[in-house]
């Protein structure tokens, strides 16, 4: 089995995404900082170079790498088998390309400042048809 690799995109005080360092010390994985360079072509060199598996981050991060992935004509995330998307509710079009396209699967998180996770859930293919 692959080692998991946990890439933080957001703030760590953003979405509680403090608790991920803690998370991810426990089960063993490599915990990956971006630091400022969240721009979409430095987390796609982040993702492919160190070879992230899971990551976590607010929809506009999402924005800003699916504008460099068209620009480069870009069709796979490669490893990036699993997102938390939190801070917002991600559109439905975000997470029908994730999930359809990029085959990558997204949690939807509601997180709070108390508690690293109040709620979360995985986002099925059908329930991007709902109104």
């Amino acid at each position: 089995m692959a080692c998991l690799c946990v890439c933080v995109c957001v703030c760590v005080c953003v979405c509680s995404a403090w608790g991920v360092a803690y998370a991810a010390c426990a089960v063993g994985a490599k915990l990956v900082l971006p630091g400022p360079f969240l721009d979409g072509k430095s987390l796609y060199d982040i993702v492919m170079s160190e070879q992230v598996s899971f990551a976590c981050a607010v929809p506009t991060v999402y924005l800003g790498l699916f504008e460099y992935l068209d620009s480069a004509h870009i069709n796979s995330l490669g490893p990036l088998q699993r997102t938390v998307i939190g801070g917002a509710a991600p559109p439905r079009a975000m997470v029908k390309r994730l999930q359809q396209e990029l085959h990558v699967r997204v949690l939807q998180g509601w997180l709070d400042r108390m508690r690293p996770i109040a709620r979360c859930c995985f986002w099925q293919n059908e329930d991007a048809s709902l109104s």
